[in-house]
């Protein structure tokens, strides 16, 4: 009714403008995980936000990105500091299913590709800043996976601007905010064939490439 009478209000503020408010610890970021030193040199960057809950599918980002570093490690002229991966997305300490599923992530990575990728954990802030509260130049400097716990706005929009591709993996969604936020900044989306990606990236790998819920799959698209 309140629709009908012109009175509704956004339920959801999405993320859909370029303006970013940079920091020192968020231009760390760029430095490190998006680009090799600066904006004039960027990575090969695949990005997931997703909370951290089973029900969004992540393995199938690790997977897919996994298996994709195996085979262009090949090339000759292969670094794997040109590559990351970073999942990123709400993570609650409070809820178990985020703190289980998080150390599931954790495990796939070192159980399954622990001969290709290497991983790393930064947090957010909990009040005055926007990145990392965890944070080991020796240790996080040198991983092809970054678990970036509690995306921040600004770290948010960081990853989108500098995305390569933007992995959506949850299968069934109803809508699914991402899609519509990663193509606001250009960047190219990877989604499962149904649900609202069918509707917001739309088929003809126009907007973005709908593929079935394989890791062979995504591996290609990544490609």
């Amino acid at each position: 009714p309140q629709l009908l009478a012109g009175k509704g209000e956004i339920a959801k503020d999405a993320v859909c403008d370029n303006h970013l408010t940079t920091t020192l610890t968020e231009q760390q970021l760029v430095n490190k995980y998006l680009t090799q030193g600066g904006p004039t040199n960027p990575k090969f960057c695949a990005v997931s936000l997703n909370r951290y809950e089973q029900k969004k599918n992540i393995p199938l980002a690790i997977k897919a990105f996994g298996v994709y570093i195996r085979d262009v490690r090949s090339n000759p002229t292969f670094n794997a500091n040109d590559y990351s991966l970073i999942i990123a997305g709400g993570y609650d300490p409070r809820l178990p299913e985020n703190v289980i599923h998080y150390t599931e992530l954790l495990k796939l990575v070192k159980s399954d590709f622990g001969d290709a990728l290497r991983c790393a954990t930064v947090m957010t802030k909990s009040a005055g800043g926007d990145l990392p509260a965890e944070y080991d130049d020796d240790d996080v400097d040198k991983v092809e996976v970054l678990f970036l716990r509690s995306c921040t706005t600004n770290a948010k929009k960081l990853l989108l601007t500098y995305a390569s591709a933007v992995m959506y993996t949850p299968s069934g969604e109803h809508f699914g905010i991402v899609p519509v936020e990663a193509m606001a900044f250009g960047a190219p989306v990877i989604a499962i064939a149904n649900g609202g990606p069918l509707e917001s990236v739309g088929m003809g790998d126009i907007n973005g490439l709908l593929r079935t819920g394989e890791v062979p799959e995504f591996m290609k698209a990544l490609k």
